[in-house]
């Protein structure tokens, strides 16, 4: 192994959502441009469906390196890793053991090794920065790296390559209509018993407690199933009702549209996490579901405290 120090490297993996948690863990821990990310786009099966952190100006707060030639095996080693570490039982000898034995695989065969640091679980992990050359890997979500005022700013003020201009007519209307953002995800959510979508009752609750404020003049809802959502939203709501999914096909500008709320009923998606903790409105009211996951473990320090955690019933 070379005698010269490596910057502390990043494996970048998942959509949006779960990037912009990594990134800021990272930034939260050394500072930017004081470490190096390692994304494959064509081995992110994400990337076709909506906007990466390298379309962004964020990228501009670290070295970003591209790394197309990341072999089959390499991604698969990593990834297997990944879904380890998330596992209810990844505490227990048979699978910290085999944690182990990838983990040297890994940092032995193409690693030249380097030491790695896991994040056990989906929530918060210390990253130590004491190791020496670290290759870090995890989904680190946590509201916890926003407490630092600046990775906060370096978020809010996060921009798109391709954002559309149906974003200046939203902020026209957000003016107006102090919208209620509610973020439906369904789409893979559906088909994943561990994570689960959110029953209809959750949604009709929090509307009608929200609505019932007259703190908003139009519900804003967004979904990856539109059709279907439009089934959990009670009738009366209906014409009070923008379908921002029907208007606007640009998933870096919808991310920024939602932004706009006045206040948030979300689903269990980063995605909606990250337009909630960047709300153009520092005193919006945000529901969540609680439990978080409906048959895996809630990720620790994800929700902040100011945040209502409503049953997902």
């Amino acid at each position: 192994m070379s005698n010269k120090r490596l910057l502390p490297e990043l494996y970048l993996h998942g959509g949006l959502g779960n990037q912009m948690f990594q990134i800021a863990a990272m930034v939260y821990r050394y500072g930017q441009n004081n470490f190096i990310v390692n994304f494959s786009l064509e081995n992110n099966v994400h990337h076709l469906k909506g906007p990466n952190i390298s379309d962004s100006n964020i990228k501009n707060s670290f070295q970003f390196v591209s790394k197309p030639n990341n072999s089959f095996l390499f991604e698969k080693i990593i990834n297997y890793i990944i879904r380890l570490s998330t596992r209810s039982d990844v505490k227990t000898f048979k699978i910290r053991t085999l944690i182990y034995i990838l983990k040297a695989l890994l940092s032995n065969m193409y690693l030249n090794r380097r030491e790695i640091i896991l994040n056990n679980g989906i929530g918060f992990g210390n990253i130590d920065n004491s190791s020496i050359d670290p290759f870090i890997i995890g989904y680190y979500q946590s509201y916890i790296w926003l407490t630092d005022p600046s990775v906060k700013n370096m978020f809010l003020n996060i921009k798109f390559l391709n954002q559309g201009e149906e974003l200046q007519n939203f902020i026209k209307r957000a003016i107006v209509e102090n919208p209620l953002v509610v973020h439906i995800r369904l789409g893979d959510y559906r088909s994943n018993p561990n994570l689960g979508h959110l029953s209809k009752d959750y949604y009709l609750s929090n509307l009608q407690q929200e609505w019932n404020s007259k703190l908003y003049k139009k519900i804003w809802i967004f979904s990856d199933e539109i059709n279907f959502a439009k089934k959990l939203i009670p009738p009366y709501l209906i014409p009070h009702c923008i379908w921002v999914d029907e208007e606007i096909t640009n998933p870096a500008t919808t991310f920024q549209v939602m932004r706009l709320g006045q206040g948030y009923i979300l689903s269990n998606s980063t995605f909606g996490w990250w337009a909630a903790s960047l709300s153009n409105n520092i005193n919006s009211r945000v529901i969540v579901p609680k439990p978080w996951f409906k048959n895996q473990k809630n990720p620790d320090k994800l929700i902040p405290e100011k945040w209502v955690q409503n049953p997902a019933l």
